[in-house]
């Protein structure tokens, strides 16, 4: 169920039972348990118990701990022989021990039951939120919304994910208020990609295709095309070869409808202060920007100078930066900004003992349900990876690097 996997909640159907509570770590409210064998389904799968958790090559840390070096090695070396070496066709070799694992402790999980509005808002907060997802979400979200939901979109929903915004043009044929994003949906229809940079690599798919997208431009408007013309002018020239006349009349409209660029201050809240006239901007921005410059600018009070930044193309590139004072400042404007637009009064946060949880600016900057950058500190730490074969995985080797050494399968047990 699509619901269960996006908010751990299913639509609300009126009966006369009570919650459930299951044995296995969760509770059903009453309007749920209409779903109770799917929801249960659901959960078997997806939940790991104490032994899974610890289902390592040795399934005992005491094996590990009193065998010598050399005993570990060869036992590696006939697992290794059994699944490379046979390609993974003769019977695998796994040691043979005993398990003596303690039970984890038991927290329960709440299924809630979400009538149709409040199902439809929570579908629409998620996409309209700015923060980027995966695409089996958006295609998760726009189902719940379209098969279960009945929702009909209109284009006035202020939809501000990407992706989302050409689904729903490509699918509904719904188009996007703002020119930029049409733009982006006539790229996808054009590259089958959702980016928008003005590159050779792009501009050269643009010509190699055979996507007319004449008819498309006249049904939004040239004259809205054209405020932007300006902008994505290389992009809007390599469309001239099968679409010329239609390019030409954009063109010269620009010179009457060319709207600028405007900057947004949160997008420059490292190296420009802001001020009261830029209130405008942080009143009709999503938490996530809010949330985002204020990272940005906590960063760099604590001395961080050189920054990772991922490209929508998968690339990435580094570059050093000054601290200044402007971050600083900039950090207590928005901090002050936060208190005074969101009210958390009554609102409990669990933070737990040695974890620093990093600040995701996408869903794809997670590992599982844990953001990318969060630190776990402490002197001892065990950590493992699970996977299904299903998911078309033979083997996976967990190691770490760092500069006392690495720690892994082809390593010293250390």
């Amino acid at each position: 169920m699509k619901t269960l996997q996006l908010f751990n909640a299913v639509l609300a159907k009126k009966t006369d039972s009570t919650p459930f509570i299951s044995d296995t770590g969760f509770v059903i409210e009453a309007d749920a348990v209409w779903a109770k064998d799917q929801i249960i389904k659901f959960y078997r799968k997806e939940k790991l118990n104490g032994n899974d958790l610890n289902k390592t090559f040795h399934k005992s840390w005491q094996k590990i701990k009193e065998s010598t070096r050399i005993e570990l090695f060869i036992e590696q070396l006939k697992h290794y022989i059994s699944t490379y070496g046979s390609h993974f066709q003769d019977q695998i070799y796994i040691p043979d021990e005993i398990l003596n694992v303690p039970n984890a402790k038991l927290v329960f999980k709440v299924i809630k039951a979400y009538s149709a509005e409040e199902m439809t808002e929570k579908c629409l907060s998620l996409l309209k939120s700015g923060i980027a997802l995966n695409e089996q979400t958006i295609n998760d979200l726009l189902s719940v919304l379209t098969k279960e939901l009945n929702y009909t979109f209109t284009g006035a929903e202020n939809i501000r994910n990407k992706e989302a915004i050409v689904k729903i043009a490509d699918l509904y044929q719904v188009y996007p208020v703002n020119p930029v994003e049409f733009f982006r949906y006539v790229i996808y229809k054009t590259t089958d990609t959702t980016l928008l940079i003005k590159n050779e690599e792009l501009i050269k798919a643009i010509k190699e295709s055979k996507f007319n997208p004449s008819s498309l431009f006249e049904k939004y408007g040239l004259e809205r095309l054209a405020q932007i013309f300006n902008r994505f002018k290389p992009l809007f020239l390599a469309y001239k070869k099968r679409s010329s006349k239609t390019i030409n009349k954009i063109s010269k409209l620009s010179k009457i409808h060319h709207q600028p660029l405007v900057s947004n201050p949160l997008n420059e809240a490292t190296h420009t202060l802001l001020e009261k006239n830029d209130l405008h901007w942080l009143d009709h921005a999503t938490p996530f920007a809010l949330f985002k410059a204020l990272s940005a600018c906590y960063l760099r009070m604590y001395g961080q100078d050189t920054f990772v930044y991922r490209i929508r193309n998968g690339k990435s590139w580094v570059k050093t930066g000054k601290a200044g004072t402007v971050g600083e400042k900039n950090y207590d404007f928005i901090m002050n900004y936060l208190k005074s637009r969101f009210d958390l009064s009554g609102k409990k946060f669990y933070f737990p003992e040695h974890v620093e949880f990093g600040l995701p600016t996408s869903e794809k900057m997670f590992v599982g349900n844990i953001p990318a950058g969060t630190r776990f500190l402490g002197e001892k730490l065990a950590v493992g990876i699970y996977w299904e074969d299903g998911w078309g995985a033979n083997d996976l080797d967990l190691s770490g690097l760092n500069i006392g050494g690495k720690t892994g399968w082809n390593a010293a047990y250390n």
